[in-house]
């Protein structure tokens, strides 16, 4: 009977995929850590302040859970375009400094863990 117990756990386990809510809901409590999720992190929403003087733009959102290696503020003109787009990584607060004050600029932030950024 334990051995059928064991394999029904692990297929449970297996199916929530390391998410503790989940997991929770079959009633076995927990002795250790869940595993690590095997999803990329979701776009995150931030907001941009102009607050730190002229030229410079900060970016910040609220921290995730599942952000474990933090975020990249990647800002340019016009449409997104890896050869003349710059990118500064960091943690929910990233200050970009020294833009042109007379252009429009554009930011996307991405989260990154250890799947790569999401």
């Amino acid at each position: 009977m334990h051995q059928k117990f064991t394999a029904t756990i692990l297929s449970v386990a297996g199916i929530c995929d390391g998410n503790r809510s989940k997991f929770k809901l079959c009633g076995v409590n927990l002795k250790k850590r869940g595993a690590k999720t095997n999803e990329k992190c979701a776009p995150p929403v931030f907001r941009l302040s102009g607050k730190k003087g002229a030229g410079n733009i900060e970016c910040i959102t609220i921290k995730s859970k599942k952000a474990t290696k933090g975020y990249i503020c990647y800002y340019g003109i016009g449409e997104y375009n890896k050869a003349t787009w710059s990118y500064k990584p960091g943690g929910c607060r990233i200050l970009i400094e020294g833009l042109e004050i007379k252009e429009d600029y554009n930011f996307i932030m991405v989260a990154i863990n250890r799947l790569g950024e999401g």
